[in-house]
């Protein structure tokens, strides 16, 4: 498997600010073994991250002699860094490798969405399951943002990453200034059953693209 390095090499820099992949660069990263997440380059160690963890791009840049990656797992949404020879492309079920920042937030935002329905979804304390309209922008390679109108009014938007969902956190929709959501994923009967604070949605494959 190809190191991330040469891919990044050509926009890293001392005086590169860590920020959202460069157009050329891959979206994630997978890791081919055992992997440290650092609070810096060089830094203190965060976690020991299992082979094969998806992690979001945030940016990479040389430090002295050596690339670095600033990620965010996928499955946790605890930032830090890593090695950029330690990563790999992450390449998504159908075989693209998802270059560049992530363009179905905004479309989804925006109304310029891919598909459209209607899901499960409950608000806390209520039990009842409602039908909630919801909206979807996709990208190759698993990427999507739902856009769901929850029964009170709000609007509830939940990433997907090579058809994972993104724990929200500094760069999947945490609330700026605050704490992210509470969190949890689970499959039942063959549906992705996500909780975000007092809201659970359904979601079925096809809501995302699958």
């Amino acid at each position: 498997m190809r190191s991330a390095l040469p891919l990044v090499a050509a926009v890293m820099s001392a005086a590169t600010a860590w920020a959202q992949p460069a157009p050329d660069e891959p979206r994630a990263f997978t890791l081919p073994a055992p992997t440290d997440l650092r609070d810096a380059p060089d830094g203190n160690r965060i976690a020991t991250l299992p082979a094969g963890t998806v992690l979001l791009n945030l940016g990479c840049a040389a430090t002295g002699t050596q690339g670095w990656c600033r990620v965010q797992p996928v499955s946790t949404g605890t930032p830090g860094v890593v090695r950029a020879a330690d990563l790999v492309p992450a390449m998504g079920r159908d075989g693209v490798v998802a270059r560049g920042p992530d363009p179905t937030p905004a479309r989804a935002r925006d109304g310029a969405a891919d598909l459209f329905g209607v899901l499960p979804c409950v608000t806390a304390p209520s039990t009842d399951a409602q039908g909630c309209l919801f909206r979807t922008a996709v990208d190759p390679g698993g990427w999507a943002t739902l856009v769901v109108a929850m029964p009170d009014g709000r609007s509830r938007s939940l990433s997907f990453a090579l058809a994972r969902p993104v724990v929200p956190g500094p760069a999947s929709g945490g609330t700026s200034g605050g704490p992210a959501p509470v969190f949890s994923a689970a499959v039942r009967d063959g549906l992705l059953v996500l909780r975000i604070g007092p809201d659970t949605v359904v979601v079925p494959a096809a809501a995302i693209g699958g």
